[in-house]
């Protein structure tokens, strides 16, 4: 899922569903003294191109993104309430649905109900690993966790700095769900 990424169809309001590829990426600091600082994970999807998923081209538009830590839970669609008479052409056995703290909901589909389950499972472990190797200060692991999505996987150091800061917005995360 970190490197190259999981081929998935993202329902939104968009006409059609848009086939993306789906992974977990490292964001770093916009900070132009400091441009390679790890701020925290995300969630990243980009449009693809028709064709198939290893021959395909990614469009010029923009990647999508959701903060790891602003998730508040992960499901199945058929698992969920949520209507799919919007997106009459989501299978609900094979939909993942994604909702934020702030109450946004993102529906992505995978190709079975298999693949459906590893992604929300893998999402699951990652979130979970990462905030426990996180609160217990564990660097070594969270930077292997967290270099996985970055061009040179494994090259990332975290600081006792770099950990405060992720400790500091998972804690804020954590208190505004709380609220």
């Amino acid at each position: 899922m970190t490197r190259r990424g999981i081929p998935l169809t993202f329902h939104s309001s968009h006409p059609k569903p848009q086939r993306v590829r789906f992974k977990l990426e490292m964001q770093t600091s916009d900070s132009t003294e400091n441009p390679q600082v790890p701020t925290e994970p995300h969630i990243v999807w980009e449009v693809l191109e028709q064709g198939s998923y290893r021959k395909s081209r990614l469009s010029k538009r923009k990647k999508e993104q959701i903060r790891l830590f602003d998730i508040s839970s992960i499901q199945k669609g058929e698992d969920s309430p949520m209507n799919f008479s919007t997106f009459r052409s989501a299978n609900a056995r094979h939909s993942i649905l994604i909702t934020l703290s702030d109450g946004n909901v993102f529906l992505f589909e995978a190709s079975d109900e298999y693949e459906a389950k590893k992604v929300i499972h893998g999402i699951r472990w990652v979130e979970a690993r990462l905030t426990f190797n996180i609160i217990i200060g564990n660097t070594n692991v969270c930077s292997e966790m967290l270099s996985l999505g970055t061009q040179k996987a494994g090259d990332m150091t975290l600081t006792s700095g770099d950990m405060l800061d992720m400790t500091n917005q998972l804690v804020e995360n954590s208190m505004k769900k709380l609220t």
